[in-house]
Parts: C-alpha cells; sequence; structure tokens
C-alpha cells in the first residue's frame, strides 16, 4: 500500500476529531493563523466558494487589522488561501472528484514515480477529493495549470483555494468541510513541471513555427507572454474567439517560433480551453495569416478589434 493510500485508509478516524472541532469552526482565529504563518487570506461566502471581495484572491492579506475587519463583517465567511511564490507560501496539487470520474489513479502515478513524497500536509475537501499541499517554489515561480482529464489541478501563482475549516454545501445539499487528514515529516517544494509532464497525455497535434511579413506601421507590438497572460483570463463563453484574434496579431509580428506558440496555446489551456482545442484554433488562425495580407498602414485594419491588454 503507498503512503498516501494508508494515510487515506486512517483518515477516517483522524477526520472524525477533525469534525468535532469544524463543529464550531474558529474561522476568523483559522484566518489570523494562516497570515501569521505568510499565507494570505480572503473571504469567501458561508458554505461556497465565490469571493467576498471585489477583486478576489487579489485583495488577499496578512494583515490582521483587515482580516477582524473582514470576519467581523462576515462570521460565517469561508477562508480562501492563495497560492503561489509570487504572493504566498503554498503550491497545491488539487484531486477532484467529479459524477464523470476522479484523480485518485492520476495521484498514484505520480506517487509511483516518486514525484510528491514531500508534502507539507494533506487535506480532504467537501466532495472527497484531496488537496496535496507543498511550500511554494520561489525559484523559478510556478505556474497553474490543469489536466482536465485526469481530473487534476496544479494551483501556483494567480490561483486560491478553500481551506480548513471551511465548509460548502455539496451536491447532495450536506454541509461538509475541508478536513486537515494528515502532516508531512519532511516538506519541500514540487516540481509542477514534472507531474504536468507526467500527467498531460502526448498531444497528437503539433504546433510549427511561422515565418511571414511583419505588420508595418505605428500600431501595437504584441508579443506572446503578453498576449498569453491576456488570453488566460478570458471568461468562458469567449475563449475560442478570443484565441483566434490572439492567435493573428501573434502571426503579423512575422517569425513565430514554435515556442512562442506554445506559450499563447498554453494561456488558452488556462483559461480552459482542452488543449487540443486550442491548438486546433492557433492553427486556423495561421492559415487565415496566411491567406490575408499584412496591413500596409498603421492603426486597426479591417475587422480587427481593439483590445486594451
Amino acid at each position: 500500500m503507498s503512503n498516501i493510500s494508508f494515510i487515506l485508509a486512517q483518515a477516517a478516524t483522524f477526520g472524525a476529531a477533525v469534525s468535532e472541532q469544524a463543529r464550531g469552526p474558529d474561522l476568523l482565529g483559522a484566518a489570523l493563523d494562516y497570515a501569521r504563518a505568510g499565507v494570505p487570506v480572503f473571504p469567501c461566502v458561508p458554505l461556497g466558494k465565490a469571493p467576498l471581495t471585489h477583486q478576489g484572491f487579489k485583495d488577499a492579506s496578512t494583515s490582521p487589522a483587515q482580516i477582524h475587519r473582514w470576519w467581523q463583517w462576515q462570521p460565517e465567511a469561508n477562508i480562501a488561501l492563495v497560492t503561489g511564490a509570487a504572493r504566498s507560501r503554498i503550491d497545491i496539487l488539487d484531486i477532484d472528484v467529479h459524477p464523470g470520474g476522479d484523480g485518485f489513479a492520476a495521484l498514484e502515478q505520480v506517487e509511483q514515480a516518486g514525484l510528491i513524497d514531500s508534502w507539507q500536509r494533506i487535506v480532504r475537501s467537501p466532495s472527497g477529493g484531496l488537496h496535496v499541499v507543498f511550500p511554494s517554489n520561489p525559484s523559478p515561480e510556478q505556474r497553474s495549470w490543469a489536466v482536465p482529464t485526469a481530473h487534476v489541478d496544479f494551483l501556483a501563482n494567480g490561483s486560491y483555494v478553500l481551506s480548513p475549516p471551511s465548509r460548502v454545501r455539496t451536491r447532495d445539499g450536506s454541509v461538509r468541510s475541508y478536513e486537515v487528514v494528515a502532516t508531512g515529516a519532511r516538506p519541500a517544494p514540487v516540481a509542477g513541471w514534472r507531474l504536468e509532464s507526467v500527467l498531460r497525455p502526448a498531444r497528437t497535434v503539433q504546433l510549427e513555427a511561422t515565418a511571414g511579413p511583419q505588420r508595418s506601421g505605428p500600431g501595437p507590438r504584441w508579443d506572446a507572454e503578453r498576449l498569453a497572460d491576456w488570453m488566460a483570463g478570458r471568461p468562458e463563453g469567449n475563449r475560442n474567439r478570443s484565441l483566434f484574434w490572439a492567435a493573428c496579431r501573434l502571426a503579423e509580428t512575422g517569425t513565430v517560433s514554435t515556442q512562442q506558440w506554445e506559450t499563447l496555446a498554453q494561456g488558452a489551456v488556462r483559461a480552459g480551453l482542452q488543449e487540443l482545442e486550442a491548438v486546433r484554433t492557433i492553427q486556423s488562425a495561421q492559415r487565415s495569416a496566411r491567406l490575408v495580407a499584412p496591413v500596409a498602414s498603421g492603426g486597426v485594419g479591417a475587422g480587427e478589434q481593439r483590445i486594451a491588454l
């Protein structure tokens, strides 16, 4: 039996003791404890995951005065923790449980590969999934990613997670808590890119470098990183159209390397698109860019959008 499997087998007894405490959770006290440990917090709706502040995780704070104000305003607010070394001290491997499947096979896969032995603590989520917590790695800082087919997310820079003793209402209407089920002996940072390389299926369709005339005129100059960051924030319902636009703008810069196209594709994946879907949309934009003559004059060409990045 693997280390984490053994822990889960013992979790029922341990979880009962934690649940006893969670019946009357000291949410303010827990929020202050996280802040003292250097992890910024912010409030979410009672029994839910939506932020109560206008800017969500961007409002997160370690200020005791601010935390007191939030929980005096909403004493039953859930506690959200910011992840990633840019602002916090934790990265999290999130093992999801959905009606369509769960991430436990993926967890077993990365554990057998010896990639997650350095976990700091393990939290059981109300759905029955797990948050495997690691100290964040400040050099290099790690990005968040998701592998939907494996039911796994990696929460690093730009993400947040609910934490004990927060409670949520589940699909069956019951109220359940986030519970710490184990604490690690030798915590150390985890290499998120290694986990992703093991869990993400090999792609059969590849992006290739493209060459073309550079757009002339005084209009904006796009780069892959900037477009990818903008793309990562696109809302559901507008992501494919936004990706097509971004790929066309990148193509207009002239010669674009495979790595630059991959950077844009990963921005789309961060927004929630499936990787293959993102690749096909970019390839469609590449074909379109080859057929459309470059705009000779500055400003916005026919059919082009003005979008502030």
